[in-house]
Parts: structure tokens; sequence; C-alpha cells
């Protein structure tokens, strides 16, 4: 008998895949996933059918994609990170409310050996933030990986007694705040990144017209004049596309 816990995790897993996946699913690469389940030729057929066809099946109006389409999560990359991050995720018992209160009470209390379970108690979390907080997948893993550290300080910070309450708001925001930090900072970066490619473009173009006006190659001193531009950004500008 098939479990169908297990059968239904690795079904809504493999249609999220399927979804975010640029190529669509062959056969062999569907069972692949439940090759661990004894499943029957019809099942087979049926998951094959279920997973291929989405927009036929009325359960799709249903499936934790729909859902987290409506909720505007990124959807989540097939790459060997997400597949490991969501493993993990399947391991952690997650706590009550209750009992994570209890956790924290015994943090604050110089129980350091609580912070690796409270780490864990806050993944789920950051995973959802980060997945609504991301412009584009790329960004996902990063912002994961910042909200998981903002995580870990902060409970440092309980422990050392720092923080004295509401300790998941605490966390929360600086979760929320660290990756806010990221964005700006990779937007700075791209805009810079811009704003260098389309100068070297410039300068690019200057040392063109200046060598058929001049019936040769340009000096630093006559590209300054022309691009307006100093002799160290154009040093910068030049060592900048060498490395790209």
């Amino acid at each position: 008998m098939v479990d169908k816990n297990g059968f239904m995790e690795i079904l809504h897993e493999v249609t999220e895949i399927a979804s975010v996946s640029e190529s669509k699913l062959s056969e062999e690469e569907i069972l692949g996933y439940f090759k661990d389940l004894e499943l029957s030729e019809e099942q087979k057929k049926l998951v094959i059918h279920y997973i291929q066809n989405p927009a036929s099946d009325e359960r799709k109006e249903n499936s934790d994609f729909t859902k987290e389409k409506k909720e505007n999560l990124m959807p989540i990359p097939n790459t060997n990170f997400f597949r490991l991050y969501k493993e993990d995720l399947k391991n952690i018992s997650l706590r009550t409310e209750k009992e994570e209160q209890l956790l924290y009470e015994r943090l604050a209390g110089g129980g350091q050996e609580i912070v690796p379970d409270l780490t864990e108690q806050w993944m789920e979390r950051v995973f959802t933030i980060a997945r609504k907080k991301a412009k584009k997948p790329e960004q996902l893993q990063d912002l994961i990986q910042e909200g998981n550290l903002a995580v870990v300080l902060m409970l440092h910070q309980i422990l050392d007694g720092q923080i004295l309450q509401d300790y998941n708001y605490e966390i929360k925001n600086a979760v929320e705040n660290a990756m806010e930090l990221f964005l700006i900072e990779n937007n700075e970066e791209e805009d810079k990144t811009k704003s260098i490619l389309a100068k070297a473009t410039l300068v690019q173009e200057a040392k063109n017209y200046l060598a058929e006006e001049l019936q040769r190659v340009p000096s630093n001193e006559e590209l300054e004049t022309f691009t307006k531009l100093s002799r160290e950004e154009l040093e910068n500008i030049e060592r900048i596309v060498k490395e790209k």
C-alpha cells in the first residue's frame, strides 16, 4: 500500500518543480521522484497525466503552487540548494507556540544549546519571507541565507540579554531588515555596473572617434579631455571591463 502522506508530499513537490521548469518533465523524470513508492501501472499513468497536464485537472485550483501564486510568492528554482533546503524543512519537528516560548525562556536564561533548535524553527518562516521579498528567482538563495544569519544573530542577542521580550517580533523585524538591506545593496550594485558599462561604451566610442580624427591611438590626456572623465575613472572603467 502506498503511503498517502508521502505520496501527496512528493506529488505537490513535483507539481511545483514542473510549474517552474523551462521544459516539460519527461515520464522518466516524473516517475524518478516516485521510485521509492510502489505505484501500480495505472497510478503511474495518472501521476504522469496530472503533472504533464495541470490545466486539465480540477485539483490544480487547490494545489500549493496556485495558492502561492495568489500570495505573490516567488517560484522556487529547481536547484540543489532548494531541493536540499526543502528536504531539511521536512525533517524539522515544529514546536507549538507555547513550546517555542519555553525555548526562548531557556535561551534567555543562558541555554546556548537551544540556538540550533530555535534556528530550525525559523527556517520555514525565513523561506516564506524570502519568497515574498525576492524580486527575481536568483535573489532567493541569498535572501534565505541573509535571513537565517539574522535569526542566529538575534538568538545570540537574546542569549546575551540584549532582547528581553517580543522575541518573535524582534527576530521577524531583523530578518526582514536584513533582506531589505540586501535588496538595496544588490540594486545599487546593479545600477553601478550599468553606469560603468555605459561609461565604458562612451570611452570606446571616444577612442574610435579620436583614432579616426587623429589617425593614431589617442593619448590618455586626449581621452580625459574628450570624455570629461578623470584619469582614475578611465583606469577603473578599463579594469572593471577586463574583469567582466
